[in-house]
């Protein structure tokens, strides 16, 4: 993993050609500049760049999803993915190395390796330069002191762990994922940095709902020692950027003494909505024998009001 002195060297490395970053996953979404405040949480803030953005060229991911290797190696596995819009710095490119796999139930090729990293602080992942373009992104240096970090994350911290991901051609996401109740997640649309919070984020994605971009967001809970689980938020990108709902995606609930409740469902990203498959059981304290269960199949969408409902 890449300390400050590399990252500060691979921000000075020249670039090639700067493309202007569009929102596209297939659809014909067209060039609207998306503009509104973020409403996630309680913890609001609403920060107007005084001065330039300082910006640096980054690789950016230019599809819906693409295959990225834990080891760069001809027929390593396909384990990780880039998606749309995800900033990554360049530790080093391999053009040589011809990968063969599967991804998403498909045969694909690529050629012209390049490691990445999000953050001083994340493992590196390699993917492929034919998935990404170049892009002039606000730097972590001018985004963290306009965020409205709260209590979990200090500026240094943020200067560390932020990740950007480009929604639209002009707006720009950042969040550092943390454990703690409220994550820092913000906006930056016309030069103005719109803060809000998620509790125990760990991920962010670009997502194409209903042909509209919305944001995904992965959240951990906590109610209790005995009561615990993981929710996707769902924001969309329309005036006003708001939450539009909440799906469960786990949960183990401890508290009565006759049985544990355990539900882990399984997310996929369809054209048609969002799926979520799985089974709720309730489960012996001892045996962990099912006492009983139901399967699990349901499919969301956005309603006329933008807000998130089952199909």
């Amino acid at each position: 993993m890449p300390n400050h002195d590399e990252l500060a060297a691979l921000r000075r490395r020249p670039g090639r050609v700067v493309h202007r970053v569009r929102f596209a996953l297939g659809l014909a979404l067209g060039a609207t500049a998306l503009s509104t405040a973020l409403a996630t949480g309680a913890c609001r803030s609403e920060q107007p760049a005084r001065e330039g953005i300082a910006t640096e060229k980054l690789l950016v991911t230019k599809v819906a999803a693409a295959p990225a290797l834990s080891e760069p190696l001809p027929r390593a596995n396909a384990d990780r993915a880039v998606t749309w819009g995800e900033a990554y710095f360049v530790r080093a490119r391999r053009p040589e190395l011809e990968w063969v796999g599967q991804f998403e139930g498909r045969l694909e090729r690529r050629t012209g390796l390049v490691e990445l990293v999000r953050t001083a602080t994340d493992a590196p992942r390699f993917g492929f330069d034919a998935d990404f373009l170049e892009a002039d992104v606000p730097t972590a240096a001018w985004l963290c002191p306009r965020m409205a970090l709260g209590r979990a994350v200090s500026t240094s911290d943020c200067a560390d762990r932020l990740r950007r991901t480009v929604a639209t051609e002009s707006t720009l996401l950042a969040y550092v994922p943390c454990w703690q109740s409220d994550c820092p997640i913000a906006e930056l649309l016309a030069g103005v940095v719109h803060g809000a919070t998620v509790p125990a984020l760990s991920e962010v994605r670009i997502v194409a709902l209903d042909e509209r971009p919305i944001v995904l967001a992965w959240s951990h809970w906590s109610r209790s020692r005995e009561w615990t689980g993981q929710s996707l938020v769902v924001m969309r990108l329309a005036p006003p950027l708001e939450r539009a709902g909440e799906i469960s995606l786990s949960e183990t609930d401890a508290r009565d003494p006759a049985g544990v409740v355990y539900w882990l469902g399984r997310l996929e990203i369809r054209a048609d909505g969002l799926r979520v498959t799985g089974r709720r059981s309730v489960r012996d304290r001892i045996s962990n024998r099912e006492l009983s269960g139901t399967d699990v199949d349901e499919r969301f969408g956005l309603g006329a009001d933008g807000k998130l409902e089952k199909r």
